[in-house]
């Protein structure tokens, strides 16, 4: 409220102004745009014709019928728009064909550095977006506004994550050969899966039945916590509905999480 019509530049040179209080190198680029403070919109054009009417007439456009939509960025320096036809609300190729000149693709850049605040009227009317010397802007906005809007871009490879394989086992001793030092057992497959893998020299059973034990080692919390002490019970119905489990760590950075057969007891996530 209060603030229809009015110009985005003093919002946005707050933002960026506390942004280089944090970060003085956060920006190299030789106008300042590259990584400044920007807001994000869309806005689709009436159908028909195509050209713009009283934006009442827009307001009710039918998906089926967006012909057009415009993607905006805006910084405290410029503003660069991007038309593109409307497949759907998806999107998928668009932006390469107007990368690659394949398809429509139409481009507005409006510089606001000089512009005078009290004259609205005046404002964005002389598009720059053809002019030689504005090409290394258009690139960078472009570059922005897609990363944005355009969901089929292929982003960073992440690093890749080590696989974990993890073996639960009800009622076996710790009495492995070469694992443990005993020799009563032979467990050569065993052993040789040890030999590549992390042994616990110091683990034991938090409580002497299933259940409790293994709510207590998934939530890192003793028996005492959970209250599991038997196999009914469970943590998540009493104390621990929202408790991060250990396969929910996993899955909540990044892995894919899957279990057989007897994980937990009875079988909650």
């Amino acid at each position: 409220d209060g603030v229809q019509g009015k110009s985005l530049r003093p919002y946005l040179l707050m933002e960026e102004e506390e942004e280089e209080e944090d970060d003085d190198d956060d920006d190299d680029d030789e106008d300042g745009d590259d990584s400044a403070a920007a807001a994000f919109s869309q806005f689709d054009r009436c159908p028909g014709d195509d050209v713009l009417l009283f934006q009442g007439e827009c307001d009710h456009t039918a998906i089926a019928n967006i012909t057009y939509m415009g993607y905006s960025i805006r910084t405290s320096d410029w503003r660069y728009t991007v038309w593109l036809r409307f497949r759907d609300a998806d999107g998928g190729g668009l932006w390469e064909a107007c990368d690659d000149e394949s398809g429509f693709c139409e481009r507005e850049l409006y510089d606001h550095r000089n512009e005078d605040l009290a004259d609205f009227d005046a404002l964005e009317l002389v598009n720059v977006a053809a002019a030689p010397t504005s090409a290394s802007t258009v690139a960078r906005l472009h570059a922005r506004l897609r990363l944005k809007f355009d969901h089929h871009i292929k982003t960073k490879t992440p690093p890749r994550k080590n696989n974990i394989l993890w073996f639960v086992v009800d009622d076996l001793r710790p009495q492995l050969k070469a694992t443990y030092g005993q020799s009563e057992m032979s467990t050569p497959f065993i052993d040789d899966l040890a030999s590549s893998a992390f042994v616990f020299d110091l683990a034991f059973a938090q409580f002497a039945v299933c259940a409790p034990s293994r709510s207590s080692f998934m939530t890192g919390r003793r028996p005492s916590r959970t209250t599991d002490y038997n196999f009914v019970d469970s943590f998540r119905d009493t104390v621990g509905a929202d408790w991060i489990t250990l396969p929910q760590f996993f899955k909540d950075h990044g892995y894919l999480t899957r279990g057989a057969a007897k994980t937990f007891h009875p079988a909650l996530p």
